[in-house]
């Protein structure tokens, strides 16, 4: 009597199940040919380091095209300008209002150092500028300053008692720290600003060596603390009523007249 279903004999062997060619068509259907997986993962990865390229190269042109006309951060280095501006604060400084008017009394401005050359556009000085607003690079204190302006184009300023004086009339300025030490009266040239550290017995400004600021130097005007947030503020200008509300002609004054001092 014979069986239906026929048992294999013990000379014959099962064979597996060929579960390789099933994964490489299943693979296949797919779309990916397993033997292509390595250099596809290469080429990915590749292709991911290329758009990682472009997006820094892209960045780092926004960051000029800003830095060049419009806006800017920089980093506080120094005490010149407490309690206002605290060490290592970092300002946003804009570049547009003063391509409309002139700097006005009261306002914090940035500008180049008197005497030295200006960089002109570089991709490396953009990516330094860049990276000293946050704080990763020490900024270079002997060429970009902060201060405030304090007189005007054909203004007389002198410190009597410890008191600015503009044209005769005392400044209130009670955001400063105290200062002994006066100054004779100073006729701004035109096309220059006085200016002075809010923390007057610790700047050198135009009552020393530094002199006037001449207005090609100024590079923007201060307007944001932005960091740290505890120090965060829109509110950095400051306003002297009744003075200097005469307006005095550009060109108007005297050659720059500067005291000695550290």
């Amino acid at each position: 009597m014979t069986s239906s279903s026929r048992q294999p004999s013990r000379r014959e062997s099962v064979r597996p199940a060929d579960l390789t060619g099933r994964r490489r068509e299943a693979a296949t259907a797919g779309g990916t040919d397993v033997d292509e997986q390595g250099p596809g993962l290469a080429l990915r990865a590749l292709r991911s380091v290329r758009e990682g390229v472009q997006l820094i190269v892209v960045a780092l042109l926004m960051a000029f095209v800003l830095k060049s006309v419009a806006i800017q951060a920089f980093y506080i280095p120094s005490g010149s300008m407490l309690d206002t501006l605290q060490l290592q604060d970092r300002v946003l400084v804009e570049k547009l209002t003063y391509r409309f008017r002139p700097p006005e009394r009261g306002e914090i401005i940035v500008f180049r150092r008197p005497g030295l050359e200006d960089d002109g556009f570089s991709i490396t000085a953009t990516a330094t500028s860049f990276l000293e607003g946050l704080g990763l690079v020490e900024p270079d204190e002997d060429r970009d300053l902060i201060k405030r302006v304090i007189a005007l184009p054909g203004e007389t300023v002198e410190m009597i008692d410890g008191v600015v004086h503009i044209n005769g009339t005392p400044l209130d300025e009670p955001y400063t720290r105290a200062e002994s030490r006066d100054f004779p009266a100073v006729t701004v040239p035109g096309g220059h600003y006085y200016v002075l550290g809010d923390n007057r017995g610790n700047s050198l400004d135009s009552r020393f060596a530094l002199g006037t600021i001449p207005e090609e130097n100024v590079i923007g005007r201060a307007f944001v603390i932005l960091w740290p947030p505890s120090n965060a503020t829109l509110q950095m200008d400051q306003d002297y009523p009744n003075v200097g509300e005469t307006p005095v002609p550009l060109g108007a004054g005297t050659s720059p007249s500067t005291t000695d001092g550290g």
